[in-house]
């Protein structure tokens, strides 16, 4: 690129810019309290970065919003009048012209829907422009600070990647439709935390849509206008073709931004999206990383299904999962599931890593078959979820699979004994057996697997919370 084209290039880049500020001003300048509204909330941070005098008027813009004073033309040109550069630019025919080129609006999410792609092409345009093989930096105080959009406050995040990892038969995808499920209807994750309503999209190589899916997702209870399954790409000659998600995840990305309420992406088997070898860190790495950027750019949780690997118990659980062990680095948070050899117990959902939140603990679940269609008898399996628990990952699943340290045995027949004479009398509510148990010297962890053990019950007691009996109470 010669000196002309660059200063050629920049000047429209400059030219652009200035357009671009002028419509998102011109909008609130019309006095649509939905524009003002989005405005103050997405742009306030951002106001700064505009052009001088557009900066001035987008701050006199919010503070009258702020202060409940009207947000017009003649209202906004008065508040500016003592401001010079306000009147070198043209003054208030210079507000009127903005607030007549800005486009038309018809409804708040129209405003909303317009608003924002504009203003992602306005930031667009502020990045530097780039050089051939120069390096993009990024000073710290252009950078607005964001917290984490929790979906479920310290399991699933907004934009980020998970792994739900874990053995056989333990219901991995039915667990991940039924947080789909919870998602889609607005309703209660395992902890009482409320869901925010959103859509899920998912993409599956090993289970039916019409007849496993979709049944399932139903019966947990799922809004099935908010479920969209990935059923195919269409190639260059309009046929549609098999989705591959080792090599179509940019037309995803596409399909994902015309869902504006998705929250959940959902990929079973997440090793499908590896275009190479899936026991290499790099080939992992790559084929993995347009998964992050989906989540990123759609601004929605993604969950990848995987397994854990066999002979491996007992290990720590990130070892455990299958493949490369990327596949345990590039997600944020990790889900482990595991059952134990014992018939009756019931399996364990725990959190087996997290890079933006605690990590450790976890819920136990069961997995039942509940009625769909009862005219046409259909069924589908759902999740009945079961007490909170506290602890490790390692050892709620050690607990579980009956892989613990034998030298911890003494300490499990203490808790056990114990444990039947703390609930010899009846009910007694968690909270106060916890307390106890620190008092006389054992460990949590341990009085979980002497409940284990001995099949001590879980009873949910309304707003007191849980309660532990003996099985023997419960049939007398």
């Amino acid at each position: 690129m010669n000196y002309n084209d660059d200063f050629a290039t920049r000047a429209a880049r400059e030219n652009a810019i200035a357009e671009t500020e002028q419509r998102l001003l011109g909008w609130q300048l019309k006095g649509d309290p939905g524009a003002v509204e989005f405005a103050a909330k997405e742009l306030r941070n951002d106001a700064i970065a505009f052009e001088v005098p557009h900066s001035r008027i987008q701050q006199v813009i919010l503070a009258a919003f702020d202060a409940g004073r009207a947000v017009s033309v003649t209202a906004i040109g008065a508040e500016l009048a003592e401001y010079p550069a306000f009147h070198e630019v043209g003054g208030i025919d210079y507000l009127r012209a903005m607030a007549g080129a800005a486009p038309a609006t018809t409804s708040p999410e129209n405003i909303g829907k317009q608003m924002r792609e504009t203003f992602l092409s306005w930031r667009r345009l502020q990045r530097p422009m780039p050089k051939a093989g120069g390096v993009e930096l990024v000073r710290g105080d252009t950078v607005k600070l964001e917290a984490i959009n929790w979906i479920w406050p310290n399991w699933l995040a907004a934009g980020k990647l998970h792994i739900l990892a874990g053995q056989a038969e333990t219901g991995k995808t039915t667990i991940a439709i039924a947080i789909a499920a919870t998602i889609s209807s607005g309703g209660l994750f395992p902890d009482s935390a409320r869901a925010p309503v959103g859509d899920t999209l998912v993409w599956s190589g090993e289970d039916d849509f019409q007849d496993t899916i979709l049944p399932r997702f139903i019966a947990n209870g799922g809004i099935r206008e908010r479920i969209h399954l990935v059923k195919g790409r269409y190639d260059e000659n309009c046929v549609l073709q098999p989705f591959d998600p080792a090599w179509d995840i940019d037309a995803l990305v596409l399909a994902a931004k015309g869902l504006p309420d998705l929250r959940l992406i959902m990929i079973d088997p997440v090793v499908s999206a590896v275009p190479g070898d899936s026991h290499k860190n790099a080939e992992v790495r790559r084929g993995m990383q347009p998964l992050v950027q989906l989540g990123e750019e759609a601004r929605a949780a993604i969950l990848g299904i995987t397994h854990l690997s066999k002979g491996t118990a007992g290990r720590d659980p990130i070892e455990r999962i299958t493949g490369s062990l990327a596949f345990a680095a590039l997600p944020r948070l990790i889900w482990g599931t595991a059952k134990s050899p014992e018939p009756g117990r019931q399996s364990r959902l725990v959190r087996v890593k997290s890079n933006i939140g605690p990590g450790g603990g976890g819920f136990e679940y069961c997995l039942i078959q509940t009625a769909v269609d009862e005219a046409r008898g259909l069924t589908a399996q759902a999740i009945h979820w079961g007490e909170i628990l506290e602890g490790s990952a390692k050892s709620l699943i050690a607990e579980l699979e009956g892989t613990d340290d034998p030298a911890r045995a003494s300490a499990l027949d203490a808790a056990k004994a114990w444990l039947v004479e703390m609930l010899g009398t009846g009910t007694v509510r968690v909270p106060f057996i916890e307390e106890t148990a620190k008092e006389k010297g054992h460990a949590w962890p341990t009085v979980s697997r002497a409940k284990t053990a001995l099949g001590v019950v879980s009873l949910k007691q309304g707003s007191e919370g849980w309660a532990w009996q003996m099985p023997k109470v419960i049939k007398a």
